[in-house]
């Protein structure tokens, strides 16, 4: 009986001795040294032409994506709700008032639009309306990537075949996305810190400011990194028989040699969406101004089918992504 739990024991070490060193085979890197990409492996495409040739798919596709973005828009309307017009009116005010020469107000309209589109200006949400909230965004993420996986493929299929096909891997996307929720706390965590720290004026000195902020910022590079390796496993979960450890080993060994140029394309990612939201809304919010339709919500309309506009580009840059890389 103790022989074999002594080979049983034997056994199990050796497994995953084979399998530390299979992981460690797949990265190579030993030190924060770059290193050039092999040729066996394809070269990553380009930021700008990403960010191109994802607008003109989008616009290609774009009635399968109108009904699939007209169904998100009310799904979650219903099941979360709207977002009041009384809302935007300290917007409208401050953004008046800076295309109208005060440029003092330049800050507030700043900050007011980066609430808006973080969806502080959503009212306040229960636990149930957050939870459908973010189950809606998962699930129209999924019907996108596996409409864009049928459209490379080639195959003819309806938007009430993806919206029907699309949530089999329901239960394997949330576990990735905990995955990266963690790789995101070292990020938050010292972004937290130092707004406590400035905040209960413990930051007295420069040498002290300068040493929370450069401790924050790495931090957040860290975050970054690890984001940039984990972002394709979005994509790789919805592959059939996929597993989500798998997905995130598969997206780390896929990210070696390309990292820095993951980065590069996560940052790239942010700015393009920020750009999107501050040329599309803001004349929409001077145009309701001018208006005076206050009985027509025109503000959040807008802001919820430029969710879905978001939400779409976000994948279909990802899922062009992930195509590069193979």
């Amino acid at each position: 009986m103790v022989g074999k739990i002594r080979q049983k024991l034997s056994s199990i070490k050796k497994g995953i001795g084979a399998r530390r060193r299979e992981y460690l085979a797949a990265r190579p890197h030993k030190s924060f040294r770059k290193t050039k990409l092999p040729r066996t492996r394809p070269a990553l495409i380009g930021v700008k032409r990403n960010l191109i040739d994802t607008a003109k798919l989008v616009w290609k596709d774009r009635k399968l994506f109108f009904k699939l973005s007209l169904v998100y828009g009310i799904a979650t309307y219903i099941f979360v709700g709207g977002i009041a017009q009384t809302d935007f009116v300290e917007l409208k005010e401050a953004t008046v008032d800076v295309f109208g020469g005060s440029f003092n107000a330049f800050g507030n309209v700043f900050s007011l639009l980066t609430s808006t589109m973080s969806g502080a200006f959503g009212g306040t949400l229960t636990e149930l309306q957050q939870f459908l909230s973010i189950l809606m965004a998962i699930l129209f993420w999924l019907t996108i990537v596996w409409a864009l996986r049928m459209r490379f493929a080639k195959q003819a299929f309806t938007a009430r075949d993806a919206l029907y096909s699309s949530a089999t891997p329901l239960v394997s996307y949330v576990i990735v996305g905990f995955f990266i929720i963690m790789q995101l706390t070292p990020g938050a965590l010292g972004i937290f810190i130092f707004n406590v720290a400035q905040g209960g004026g413990y930051l007295q000195g420069g040498v002290e400011v300068m040493s929370f902020a450069v401790a924050a910022a790495l931090l957040c590079a860290l975050s970054v990194y690890w984001l940039a390796g984990s972002l394709t496993a979005l994509v790789l979960v919805t592959l059939p028989q996929m597993y989500p450890w798998k997905a995130m080993r598969l997206a780390s060994e896929l990210a070696v040699y390309r990292r820095v140029r993951l980065v590069g394309h996560t940052l790239a990612l942010a700015a393009a969406l920020f750009v999107l939201w501050v040329v599309l809304l803001l004349p929409i919010i001077l145009l309701d101004a001018w208006l005076h339709w206050d009985w027509l919500p025109v503000v959040p309309i807008f802001v919820q089918a430029l969710s879905a506009l978001t939400l779409v580009y976000f994948s279909a840059y990802v899922y062009r992504l992930y195509r590069s890389m193979l």
